[in-house]
């Protein structure tokens, strides 16, 4: 009998040994699934994220493209411009010459002018027409 108490109390003691593991690992298994299910929330979160991230660099490459675009107009713009800045350069220095022989031209006529006339020079004197359609044929 005493063999019998020995082996119930030993018994006893390996049936609360393994409830107490059963217990542990229950409570391990709890802890793992409240772990598996925050783990869960953060993928969906971060999931989340990468589809913001996705879309935001979609969004920043339609940008980029648009500015790259805008950017070749502007380039295509200024340089139209600059084209047209020479021109215009070229035609004030084709005029600025012109207008130079035309002084020239205009010197020479009143001094060939004046010397003809034997007139002093005074702000008073006309010329005859003919001296101005010769000066103007010249100018032609």
């Amino acid at each position: 009998m005493n063999e019998l108490t020995a082996s119930n109390t030993n018994f006893s003691q390996i049936e609360e040994q393994l409830r107490q593991q059963i217990k542990d690992e229950q409570s391990k298994y709890s802890k793992l699934m409240i772990d598996f299910e925050q783990n869960k929330i953060g993928q969906l979160k971060t999931q989340e994220e990468l589809n913001t991230t996705r879309e935001l660099l979609a969004s920043f490459r339609l940008e980029n493209e648009t500015l790259q675009t805008s950017c070749q107009n502007q380039q295509v713009e200024i340089s139209n411009l600059q084209n047209q800045l020479t021109f215009i350069q070229a035609s004030l220095t084709n005029e600025s010459q012109k207008s130079l022989s035309h002084s020239e031209l205009l010197s020479k006529f009143v001094s060939t002018s004046i010397d003809r006339l034997q007139l002093p020079i005074s702000p008073s004197n006309k010329f005859d027409d003919e001296f101005f359609q010769t000066y103007k044929n010249e100018l032609d």
